[in-house]
């Protein structure tokens, strides 16, 4: 079926909104993809250019998610209630310059077109076509196109001859209801409200009592803000921190060691907050339910990432300030100088990545490899939490291993972390493989 621009304001609602899918419909829809996909990284393989379409029937070529498909409809219907409440009551208003309430300048020049003449000559699949193209000129929050490839021929930024109430219709039809940075927040917020987290945790550390302390430190408390935002729009590393480090002038040690002490005080002053935007998004991610870990599981391991975290992002002379007895101990074996210096000697570092290799599960029995609750309260074969000897390992590696235990898997794995540049720097070749494990969100924490 073929629409005229006038069949926007046919007396037919069902007619109306046939016609308000086909103008609006396609750049509606690249806006929400393009934020759903910004929101939500790897959730759906939605075609921008390939909407639904006129009744809400899908392009013959698409194939539309749910999430897509729902934000979409939403935001259509929204525009066009506003669409048809502006033709009936008139344009919306804004404050003008004497603190008078006048007409919004688009929704007259929209409305005055529609309602006219010309209107019933005018194609609304041409219309439709040039409001994609200038939606889709138009970067982040209407920035011009960033620099790079075209998107899939890209068309030219419209010029002056576009008519004026296409543009007023990209803004107050599209732009003001799909603004690809709305979509993002929305799509975010609905998915910590799906996870039973707080869809705004920022404002609960800014204003309430009970996060008075968290606030004691300005940096400390927009580092932690930082992370648990991180956290709560899935982000693929909530450890990494670089625009605080950018921010505030630290070194990735420095931002780290302030998050351990923040995360440290806030599981202290509200557990309950702790776990419900902490420590279980965390262990979901792992796939780590309610059931097999508990709420004290959960926190313990969250911290002890954040201090592994700490050792892994700091440069060998800051680990060596902040080290334990054993990490002094697994320094002094790796043939480095009391504050850190010189190249680590390989053969020690191979023995290390052996027995992290045991300790992260190689080797186990059944059922205890990525345990720490059961085997007997022991994490792994035959090693105990009261200090003996991991059972399994090579005799030349044994020696190392109990510092190891002393010291503790997590921050030994930030060790081996911490030296990776002077091995690099040295020439060494690496032996074995990376046993720190970066991904985002790791809280299972190996124990012996």
């Amino acid at each position: 079926m073929t629409f005229s621009v006038a069949d926007l304001a046919s007396p037919d609602p069902v007619l109306g909104l046939h016609a308000f899918i086909e103008l609006t419909g396609p750049a509606l829809w690249h806006n929400v993809v393009r934020g759903v996909r910004q929101a939500k990284p790897g959730s759906c393989s939605c075609d921008p250019l390939a909407s639904p379409r006129s009744g809400g029937l899908p392009h013959p070529d698409a194939t539309a998610c749910v999430q897509c498909t729902s934000e979409w409809t939403r935001r259509l219907t929204r525009s066009y209630d506003a669409f048809r409440r502006a033709l009936t009551d008139g344009p919306p208003t804004a404050p003008g310059p004497a603190g008078q309430r006048v007409p919004v300048r688009e929704w007259v020049e929209l409305i005055e077109f529609v309602a006219s003449p010309d209107a019933d000559l005018v194609d609304i699949a041409e219309v439709s076509g040039l409001l994609l193209e200038l939606t889709r000129s138009q970067g982040r929050d209407g920035a011009q196109p960033r620099p790079g490839p075209p998107e899939r021929g890209a068309p030219p930024v419209p010029d002056a001859a576009t008519p004026r109430w296409v543009v007023a219709a990209h803004w107050q039809l599209v732009r003001y209801f799909a603004n690809p940075s709305r979509v993002v927040a929305d799509v975010r917020r609905a998915s910590a409200t799906e996870r039973d987290m707080d869809t705004r945790p920022e404002l609960a550390i800014a204003n309430r009592d009970w996060s008075a302390p968290l606030r004691a430190d300005p940096v400390s408390r927009d580092i932690l803000i930082h992370f648990i935002l991180g956290i709560r729009d899935e982000v693929s590393d909530p450890y990494a921190l670089p625009d605080m480090e950018t921010r505030f002038g630290l070194t990735p040690g420095e931002v780290s060691a302030r998050l351990a002490a923040q995360l440290r005080l806030l599981r202290e002053i509200r557990p309950e907050f702790f776990w419900r935007n902490v420590g279980l998004p965390l262990a979901q991610r792992e796939g780590v339910g309610e059931a097999h870990m508990s709420f004290e599981q959960a926190e313990a391991s969250v911290i002890a990432r954040a201090d592994a975290e700490r050792l892994a992002r700091a440069d060998p002379a800051e680990v060596a300030r902040v080290a334990t007895p054993a990490l002094r101990g697994l320094l002094t074996a790796l043939g480095l100088g009391p504050t850190g210096e010189g190249v680590p000697d390989p053969a020690v570092v191979a023995q290390l990545r052996r027995i992290i290799a045991f300790a992260n599960g190689a080797d186990a029995e059944p059922g205890c490899a990525g345990d720490t609750t059961g085997c007997g309260g022991r994490g792994r074969r035959g090693a105990d939490h009261g200090g003996g000897t991991p059972a399994g390992l090579a005799p030349e590696d044994r020696p190392l291993a109990l510092l190891v235990v002393e010291a503790g898997v997590r921050e030994v794995e930030g060790l081996l972390t911490a030296i990776a540049p002077a091995m690099r720097a040295g020439g060494h070749r690496h032996t074995g493989h990376r046993l720190v494990e970066r991904r985002r969100g790791r809280v299972a924490s190996p124990g012996w």
